[in-house]
Formats: C-alpha cells, sequence, structure tokens
C-alpha cells in the first residue's frame, strides 16, 4: 500500500510571533499611558502646590484648586498635601488647613488622622476641626482616639467635642479625661459626666469625691446633686476628716448601683417628694 502523503502542517510560529508582538506593543501602550498619567499628575502637583503657596491666589481659587485634587482619581492627594502643609510658611498653613476643612471628601479622614499625630499643635487642632465638621461614626471614633494628646489645649477641644450621649467610646474617652492632670480638663469631662445621668458616670463621679484638688471635689459633687436632687451633707472644702466621714454614704450608694438599676430615679423620686412637702 502507498503511504498516504502527510499533510503539510502549517507554519504556526508567524502566529504566535504576531500574538507575542501584539502583547509587547499592548504592554508599551501601557508604560506610555502610565507615564503621561505620572506626568499629567506631577503638573497636576506643581501647579497645586504654586496656587496654594502664592499671596495673589484668592481663598477661592485655592478651594477650588483643593476640591481638584480631591476630584482626580490620584492616590497622592493625601501624602501630598500632608507634606505640603508641613512644609508651608505658618500663614500659608494655616489659610490652606482651614481651607481643607471646608472639604467632605472620602480621603479627609485619612488627611485627619495624619494631623492628628503631628508635632504642629495648629495641624492637630485643624485635625480636630476637620474630624468634626465630617461629623461620621469613624470620625467621632478618630476623635476619641486622640485623648492621650500631649497639649492640654487640644485635650480640652476633644474633651469639649465628645458626645455625653454618645457611643461607649466617648463615655470611655470622657471618663479617662475625668483623671487628666490639667483641671480645667478634667472639670469639663466631670460636666459631660454630669450629663450622661447614668450608673456609669455616678459612680465615677462619686469617687472624685476624694479627689486631692478641692476645684474637682466642687465639680463632683455639683454633677451628683443635678443627678440625683441630694448631696448628702458633703461639704467639699470640708477638712480630710470630716470628708472622710461624709463620704461614706456615697460610697454606699457607689455599690449599691452595681445591683439596683432603679437608684438613681428613686434618689430623684424621694429628692422631689422632699422639696414637694
Amino acid at each position: 500500500d502507498k503511504e498516504e502523503p502527510a499533510e503539510e502542517q502549517e507554519d504556526e510560529e508567524p502566529v504566535e510571533e504576531t500574538a507575542s508582538q501584539e502583547d509587547t506593543d499592548e504592554q508599551e501602550g501601557m508604560d506610555e499611558q502610565e507615564d503621561m498619567d505620572e506626568e499629567e499628575e506631577d503638573g497636576l502637583f506643581e501647579s497645586a502646590s504654586r496656587k496654594l503657596r502664592s499671596e495673589f491666589v484668592g481663598p477661592e481659587e485655592k478651594l477650588d484648586v483643593l476640591h481638584a485634587l480631591f476630584n482626580s482619581t490620584t492616590k497622592r492627594t493625601v501624602p501630598f498635601l500632608y507634606e505640603f502643609i508641613r512644609a508651608a510658611e505658618m500663614p500659608i498653613q494655616k489659610q490652606v488647613a482651614s481651607l481643607i476643612t471646608q472639604l467632605d471628601y472620602p480621603g479627609m479622614i485619612s488627611l485627619y488622622r495624619r494631623f492628628i499625630t503631628d508635632e504642629s499643635t495648629m495641624l492637630r487642632l485643624q485635625g480636630m476641626m476637620g474630624l468634626i465638621k465630617l461629623d461620621s461614626d469613624e470620625a467621632r471614633s478618630v476623635i476619641a482616639s486622640a485623648i492621650n494628646d500631649p497639649d492640654p489645649n487640644v485635650r480640652r477641644f476633644i474633651v469639649n467635642h465628645l458626645r455625653h450621649d454618645g457611643s461607649e467610646a466617648d463615655a470611655a474617652a470622657i471618663a479617662r479625661l475625668a483623671n487628666d492632670s490639667n483641671e480645667a480638663v478634667a472639670r469639663v469631662a466631670l460636666r459631660k459626666l454630669g450629663l450622661m445621668n447614668n450608673q456609669f458616670a455616678f459612680v465615677t463621679l462619686a469617687s472624685k469625691l476624694e479627689a486631692p484638688s478641692i476645684k474637682i471635689r466642687k465639680e463632683a459633687i455639683t454633677m451628683l446633686k443635678a443627678m440625683v436632687g441630694t448631696d448628702l451633707n458633703y461639704n467639699y472644702a470640708a477638712s480630710d476628716v470630716e470628708r472622710n466621714r461624709q463620704i461614706q454614704g456615697w460610697k454606699t450608694l457607689a455599690k449599691q448601683s452595681y445591683t439596683d438599676s432603679h437608684l438613681l430615679r428613686d434618689l430623684r423620686d424621694r429628692s422631689k417628694n422632699k422639696t414637694a412637702k
């Protein structure tokens, strides 16, 4: 039998070469596009830097620049603005940081996180103001996380803006600040505890009746009286011996509050009945 002649195989190599060339061309095109994007970004940031730094560019135009940065697709906006503000002269630093707090973009939280850990007190305060304006759960959580700020003015700003009717994180932060080494901060925190009007605040305030500072003791008993309607004849200005005797009733009530969920209500009702008589 004669062998059938083998079918001639098509040469596939040119196809592979063509496909390979197409991939190469595509990759080169992507690389060129990336280079173009980087060039565009560089141009965007260079222009923004010039305008934001200029004393001759007004606030409205600078605000437009900031909007353009946050509306762009680049991921470099937050680090650029943070480094720009840190390096800027004080007047420009204050102006741009203040303008930024007028914006509301998803990337703002990330920028404010950088602000509140910066060594500059001004930047940390600007970060706090921005977070307060955002008024989101995440923003409030970030504020509460900054209660160990080294500057008492920043801590006072924080405690003034923590919500007494807010989250557990807010309540815990307020209680922590009631122990602040700065009396002005601690007193604001004690007032916030008084507004909470719950068992947690009651126990915390009662413990402050033993504080060494007369101002802290006064603030604590004032809030307790507003909360339950009585001061149990406690005198914040009495001698140590007298105060130790007077505080025993408060200690008993504080312990009782852990098991008696109606204690505060009953104390208030008792006080109202006495007043009525």
